[in-house]
């Protein structure tokens, strides 16, 4: 129950800041709905999907939109009921406030647990009517303690309707979400990756805005982050192998996407409650991600994408101790461990090329290592331009 003090020292404009952050939730769940839409649920609705798989496709995909759906609606209600809260609070601790203040005026004390008390110490003591003065102030400080009592009492019942309001409509599970949301992005990773991997979003396959509200989602659930990081190191090793492209254009793109998931990932979780670095242990068997090996590529590669991102599991390890950090310079040190495994495996596959290049040899700590620590830093200022990655 909530005492005289809690309610005089109630932060009650909080309330209309928090029932903001739930409308924008509900405006954040809407771009990734579009492109789930247009990306992911269209596949199965095209007609070039066709027999039992492609419908049990399609339902499930149709459930996913759905949450989508819903879950902007349940959004809404949340920052409706705390906006409603507001003006009721407002109304009744007001009314507390009212009282005591009247009390005051009305010659009572009103100490700090809402006891009125008969202030005698302007009254003289040779009074005539001193024994019967007093008397009845006493009574009318109880009356005023019970009256304060009271209004206390309403805004701990108002307190409780909107617990119970409140509980009734964060029905939003989001870890479902965020897992469909993960798979669909490595389902398509080449169009997430190349979309993630350039300077100018006009060279975008998909809109770079819409990507990175979409992984900031992502990046607030742990098991959904290992999920779309492990595809996208599938992604970054199969450019490695794409002939079509300059070999340092592939390095590039490796670092500048792993720039852009740090900074998707520090914006996800710097207003978040819980520990920045989510309090669970990393293992790799725990992401129950496999990934599918890269066509006409083979073992290799398959090995490499592993590395990679064993080497990712350790740097969130020894993260753990640590504060999350929105120094864009800082990425390297942070993700120093899949970054160099990143720049084993471009070595390993464009090794001759890079012995031909001045900056790209495989010197301890600096040619590609500092390749691709130069464009990880990059990439995580440019996202942090992006439209919503504030």
């Amino acid at each position: 129950m909530l005492t005289y003090q809690d309610v005089v020292i109630a932060p009650i404009g909080v309330l209309i800041d928090v029932a903001q952050v739930w409308d924008d939730m509900a405006d954040m769940f809407k771009e990734p709905q579009s492109w789930y839409e247009s990306q992911v649920q269209a596949v199965a609705n095209n007609g070039a999907w066709v027999g039992v798989s492609a419908g049990t496709a399609s339902a499930r995909f149709a459930l996913t939109r759905k949450q989508f759906a819903d879950a902007q609606v349940e959004a809404r209600a949340i920052a409706s009921i705390l906006q409603d809260a507001h003006v009721q609070f407002v109304r009744l601790v007001g009314h507390v406030k009212d009282l005591v203040d009247q009390a005051q005026r009305a010659g009572m004390h009103v100490d700090s647990q809402g006891w009125a008390t008969y202030d005698t110490g302007k009254l003289s003591p040779y009074r005539t009517d001193y024994d019967e003065t007093v008397k009845k102030g006493n009574a009318a400080a109880g009356e005023w303690t019970k009256s304060i009592a009271d209004a206390v009492r309403a805004v701990d019942d108002a307190d409780q309707g909107v617990r119970l309001a409140l509980h009734e409509a964060a029905g939003i599970n989001l870890a479902p979400l965020r897992d469909s949301m993960a798979t669909a992005m490595s389902n398509h990773g080449h169009e997430v990756y190349s979309t993630r991997s350039v300077a100018n979003e006009d060279n975008a396959p998909l809109n770079q805005h819409e990507v990175m509200e979409i992984t900031k989602q992502v990046s607030r659930s742990e098991h959904s982050y290992g999920m779309l990081t492990e595809g996208m190191h599938s992604s970054i090793v199969d450019g490695f192998y794409d002939s079509s492209r300059k070999p340092e254009d592939t390095l590039s793109s490796a670092g500048y996407t792993v720039g852009f998931m740090e900074r998707a990932r520090y914006l996800a979780l710097k207003g978040d409650q819980h520990d920045f670095t989510w309090d669970k242990t990393w293992s790799y068997h725990a992401l129950g991600a496999p990934i599918t090996l890269i066509p006409g590529v083979g073992d290799a590669a398959q090995r490499g994408v592993d590395a990679v991102t064993t080497a990712w599991i350790m740097d969130e390890q020894h993260r753990q101790a640590e504060k999350l950090t929105g120094d864009s310079q800082a990425t390297y040190d942070h993700r120093r461990g899949e970054l160099n495994a990143l720049a084993d495996q471009w070595y390993t596959i464009n090794s001759s090329w890079a012995d031909g290049h001045p900056g790209y040899s495989a010197h301890a700590g600096d040619g590609v290592y500092k390749q691709i620590a130069g464009w990880a830093n990059d990439g995580n200022y440019q996202a942090s331009g992006l439209a919503g990655a504030q």
